[in-house]
């Protein structure tokens, strides 16, 4: 019985492993920096890395959008996150529209 629920189970799991450097690095430090923020402050604070990822993920939307290749979100505690773009932008207004992107999402989320 255990056996059957094993190879079960390896259909839903082999494909999720392929997400596994993803989610480390992008989703464990963003749950490590909720971690260290409800150490230090209790209540609203986490809120602040959702809104983190909602910034990022605007400057990662616009990105992927111009055909640039970029990382995962990445969270600092008490620093903030970044993604890492693996391609430079073509030209200033590729570049300006990347970075202000961020701000149109950010504003849509509060």
């Amino acid at each position: 019985m255990i056996a059957k629920f094993f190879a079960k189970l390896k259909f839903v799991l082999l494909p999720l492993l392929k997400f596994l450097p993803i989610l480390l690095k992008s989703g464990g430090t963003m749950l490590l920096m909720i971690w260290v923020y409800t150490q230090f402050w209790a209540g609203d604070l986490p809120w602040i890395v959702v809104l983190l990822f909602v910034h990022e993920s605007g400057h990662l939307l616009v990105a992927k959008k111009f055909g640039l290749k970029v990382g995962a979100p990445v969270f600092i505690p008490f620093m903030g996150a970044f993604i890492a773009l693996k391609d430079a932008p073509r030209n200033a207004w590729m570049e300006a529209c990347v970075a202000s992107a961020a701000r149109w999402l950010g504003a849509l989320a509060h």
